[in-house]
Parts: C-alpha cells; structure tokens; sequence
C-alpha cells in the first residue's frame, strides 16, 4: 500500500512540475509620447514548449496607432522578426508560440501618431 501510495504522488509531482506555468513576468512598463519607438529584451533560459508574449496598451490622451514586431534571436545580435502586429489605443493582443527556437527575444514598438499611451509586455513560458 505504501508503494502505490509513493507511485501515485511521484506521478501526481511529475504532472503538476510538466504543466506548470513559468511565468517571468512583465519585461517593459513604458510610455511613449507622439511618434517615438522602443526596444524591450528577453532572455528565455532551458527549452520551452512555449513562450507567450501579452502587449497591453493604455491610451492616456490623443488617438494611438503602433506597430507591434516581436523578433527571436539565438545569439542577440542577429534577430529574426516573428511577428508584426497593428495595435490601438485600448487592444490587448497575446502572441503564443509553441517552439523556444530562441534564447532571446526582441519587442519593438513604433507608435504613430499625436498620442500618449502606456505599454505593458509581459512574457509567459512553460
């Protein structure tokens, strides 16, 4: 009885540990004024299944326009765009990934436009 009891913890510990949530948490918390850009980095240590980047925009006066890239590099020096996205002044967008092709990640935003807005990204790995 003990050792059925042993099996079914290691067993309840081994899928707890394989779908647990790494969360690293918010990367850039950044406002930007009228036409202006910002880079933010990552470093995603291990392999991943996935990596997940959220951009939440919070539009304080004007209209915003922005174009979102989210890039990959394996040496930090010569990234490869992932992926581009248009956000307004009030979207939240998630971007998932199933892979961690890449140690490093690049988040580039250029906001158009009369406006001053709040960007939050956040990255999210298992």
């Amino acid at each position: 009885m003990k050792k059925l009891f042993l099996i079914s913890l290691v067993c309840a510990f081994a899928y707890t540990a394989a779908n647990a949530q790494s969360f690293n948490g918010k990367i850039a918390d950044s406002t930007l004024t009228n036409a202006d850009t910002a880079s933010f980095y990552k470093t995603v240590t291990g392999p991943k299944h996935a990596v997940t980047f959220v951009y939440a925009t919070t539009n304080n006066s004007g209209t915003t326009a922005s174009v979102i890239t989210l890039y990959g590099s394996t040496d930090g020096v010569h990234y490869v765009s992932l992926a581009t996205d248009s956000i307004s002044a009030t979207s939240n967008l998630a971007r998932s990934y199933n892979y961690n092709g890449y140690a490093k990640y690049k988040v580039t935003v250029i906001q158009s436009g009369t406006s001053v807005t709040n960007y939050k990204i956040y990255c999210l790995y298992r």
